[in-house]
């Protein structure tokens, strides 16, 4: 069936439809015309009318399994979209406590600066 329903999805594309309609019809028409064949079109009519029957459902089908898709990647980009929330939340926790700790190193840098300077004042004195 899966080949089948490809194979139709494959003739139904716009341009492949539109020529093997105006085929058909055209060679109906001629039958019709130079031998008499369904007088009244109603096997044409008919013909016609399953056709788009099938196409409906078939559009229905596909509608519904595209549907199904992107619901599915709706749904992956929701978790990939939390994950990457985590990741920058874990990033900005990691630059505050990188921050947190150059403060740390500056003050110790200037408190150690500050005594050197006290020992320089007392070695010149």
């Amino acid at each position: 069936m899966g080949k089948l329903f490809r194979f139709y999805l494959m003739v139904r594309k716009p341009r492949n439809f539109l020529k093997i309609l105006v085929i058909f019809l055209s060679t109906w028409l001629f039958s019709h015309w130079a031998f008499g064949t369904d007088g009244d079109f109603g096997a044409i009519n008919l013909i016609l009318s399953t056709e788009a029957s099938i196409a409906g459902a078939v559009l229905m089908m596909v509608a519904e399994e595209s549907a199904e898709w992107q619901r599915m990647i709706l749904t992956q980009l929701h978790e990939l979209m939390h994950d990457l929330n985590s990741l920058v939340t874990a990033l900005v926790q990691m630059a505050q406590l990188q921050r947190d700790a150059d403060e740390e190193h500056t003050r110790m840098l200037e408190l150690g600066l500050a005594k050197l300077d006290i020992l320089e004042r007392r070695l010149d004195a």
